[in-house]
């Protein structure tokens, strides 16, 4: 579980840096704090965007393109019953999250935000609470620093699992590449997709993956070739949507639907 103590540590605002990028000529290529915060209301049909400096982000809100950490955060946990599910999509990104069901007070996903784009959010367990933003022609943002710590974490039976990054701080050095699905069909077979492709070759670094598990009895397990752990597990009786931030080194990768499904592979390269 990733906690607020540690998050805070390295993300810190650049509010004058932030506020700059928002206005149009000013700033154009200084480096900006990457960081996109997004609060779960109490209420349980509102969620808020904003900028380190307090900003709102909306539909007519256009940020600095580049590499963020995107902070959830769910301060109201202990008196919320209504949970929240943000769901982020666009180009290159995917981010999926329920803060473990509503336990779990913060945790911060990668995100790399294309010039020129848009990007939409809802709460897919309220699909009236939604929104979009766009991105600036320019790429001049960076996060303030690694957007993972937590150590690693199995799912367990009817538990959701929060992003985590499992191979440690080591692995904060590996550049961010995005976003990979994969999928557990209900006769037990798995799959895994980049940008809709079928993945054989990835270059190394870290990845969000989301995995959508949708067979009662199996589970989803992705580990490198010969390894006696895996990296990502979800048990046999979980059903949903989950997504984990993964380190992927050079080497080869498996992944399977357990506890009978076939093993597939995919090689991870240098570049």
């Amino acid at each position: 579980m990733s906690s607020p103590g540690k998050t805070a540590g390295w993300v810190c605002a650049l509010a004058l840096a932030a506020a700059l990028a928002l206005v149009p000529g000013a700033g154009a290529h200084r480096s900006v704090d990457g960081t996109l915060n997004v609060t779960f209301g109490q209420d349980g049909m509102s969620i808020t965007l904003a900028l380190p400096d307090g900003t709102p982000v909306t539909s007519t809100t256009t940020i600095p393109a580049g590499t963020y950490a995107v902070v959830i955060n769910n301060p109201y946990r202990d008196d919320l019953s209504i949970i929240h599910l943000f769901h982020l999509t666009g180009p290159g990104v995917l981010i999926l999250t329920d803060l473990n069901a509503g336990e779990e007070s913060q945790d911060v996903y990668p995100a790399v935000f294309q010039p020129n784009t848009t990007y939409s959010w809802q709460d897919d367990n309220h699909p009236a609470v939604h929104g979009s933003f766009r991105t600036s022609a320019t790429v001049t943002a960076t996060p303030a620093a690694p957007t993972t710590t937590s150590a690693a974490v199995t799912a367990t039976a009817g538990a959701s699992t929060s992003n985590v990054d499992v191979a440690g701080s080591s692995a904060n050095a590996l550049p961010l590449r995005g976003t990979l699905e994969t999928s557990v069909v209900a006769n037990g077979a798995a799959s895994l997709f980049r940008a809709g492709v079928p993945v054989k070759r990835l270059a190394a670094g870290r990845y969000t993956i989301v995995v959508g598990d949708n067979d009662p009895r199996g589970g989803f397990l992705l580990r490198a070739s010969g390894a006696a752990k895996p990296l990502v597990t979800t048990a046999n009786a979980y059903l949903g949507r989950r997504s984990f931030a993964v380190a992927l080194r050079v080497g080869r990768w498996v992944y399977a639907a357990t506890p009978t499904g076939k093993f597939h592979s995919f090689l991870v390269v240098s570049k």
